[in-house]
């Protein structure tokens, strides 16, 4: 029971370290982009 539960918050850390990761990259994107636009 205990361990389920570990690996599932396991699982659900990495996913959304994933989209962190994947969102302030797109961040810097935007920011490059707004940088060259000027």
């Amino acid at each position: 029971m205990f361990d389920e539960k570990f690996f599932d918050s396991e699982e659900i850390d990495t996913k959304t370290q994933k989209l962190i990761n994947t969102n302030q990259a797109y961040e810097l994107d935007v920011d490059k982009f707004i940088r060259a636009s000027k």
